[in-house]
């Protein structure tokens, strides 16, 4: 299908064999074809680490914390559940979908290091990776493009432009629409808008194709998008209708992160919290750069009042972060 002249194809992967799960054969058509006309193809594939979202294969579906509005994350230890990494609420894995009561649940997310390794041996390229992890700064990707066939990137590629690329595929849609973030539906559109404007052919592979969010993305139709957007956002407060504030917390000692966690937490729930959704990471879910960290989140009219009891500490301590969104 095409939108103002971008070409762009959503691929159903219903009952299409899968490696690495998000490597299928129209992908490797399309890197093969590239590869021939002696043109790049740039994958973005969302996730740096393991597995994450529990999702229906018969119709996309993926379980959406009730508090947050955004998808749980599978885990396994110390025992198979879903929790949500915004607010830490645990949910028990379903084993039928209460979409299409469907029975074939599988993960998604695999480690990015995985799907390059597969896409070399499979296909006899070479794939260079765009992440966090692999990359200390943006000056590095000129040298990933010049030397790779293949690149595979989180969003932190999101901006590439150049002449080489013949086509960008987004590997699995339900890794961008299941990412732990409340605006990430907006993200998602920006960079898919910005890839139409270069006019490369876009290629999406998803288990939802009739997902009313990527629908409205591939259509353009901005104004549906924006009422989506706009009955989440009140429906479970986020701005522009209540304060949402992150305190992170970061070092490189895991006891001192949460040391400062419980500290915090233990003066935000000695003040009024009767008009705000308080929650925080049981455990810590994130190390980046050498630094563990753990957050706080606070969503509501009083959010203001609460801060200002924290922001003695928060001034003097450079661990310590805070997000207005």
């Amino acid at each position: 299908m095409s939108s103002n002249n971008a070409f762009i194809e959503i691929i159903p992967l219903g009952n299409v064999p899968i490696e690495a799960g998000c490597v299928t054969p129209k992908m490797c058509e399309i890197i093969q074809n590239n590869y021939n006309n002696s043109k790049k193809t740039l994958i973005f594939y969302n996730r740096r680490g393991s597995a994450s979202a529990w999702i229906c294969q018969d119709c996309g579906f993926f379980e959406k914390c009730p508090n947050c509005d955004i998808a749980f994350s599978y885990h396994t230890f110390p025992r198979k559940r879903l929790i949500c990494h915004q607010c830490s609420m645990v949910e028990e894995i379903s084993l039928e979908c209460p979409n299409c009561h469907g029975a074939h649940f599988s993960t998604v997310g695999v480690g990015i290091e995985q799907v390059a390794h597969i896409l070399e041996k499979k296909m006899n390229i070479s794939v260079g990776i765009i992440s966090s992890d692999h990359i200390k700064k943006n000056s590095e990707i000129p040298n990933i493009l010049e030397k790779s066939d293949v690149i595979l990137s989180t969003n932190l590629g999101s901006l590439i432009v150049d002449d080489r690329i013949g086509a960008v595929i987004f590997a699995l849609f339900e890794l961008n629409s299941s990412i732990p973030a409340y605006d990430m539906e907006e993200e998602l559109y920006a960079q898919i808008a910005y890839i139409k404007k270069q006019q490369i052919p876009l290629y999406i592979q998803t288990f939802s194709p009739e997902n009313r969010i990527l629908q409205a993305i591939v259509f353009e139709n901005f104004r549906n998008f924006l009422e989506i957007l706009k009955t989440e956002r009140k429906n479970f407060s986020y701005p522009p209708y209540v304060d949402f504030v992150m305190i992170r917390v970061h070092h490189t000692k895991k006891e001192m992160v949460q040391n400062m966690i419980s500290g915090l937490v233990e003066r935000i729930q000695s003040a009024d919290l009767s008009e705000t959704f308080f929650a925080f990471d049981r455990d810590i879910w994130e190390k980046s750069h050498g630094e563990w960290m753990q957050k706080i989140i606070l969503k509501g009219r009083n959010v203001s009042d609460i801060l200002e009891k924290l922001s003695a500490t928060i001034v003097k301590s450079r661990y310590i972060s805070v997000e207005w969104h």
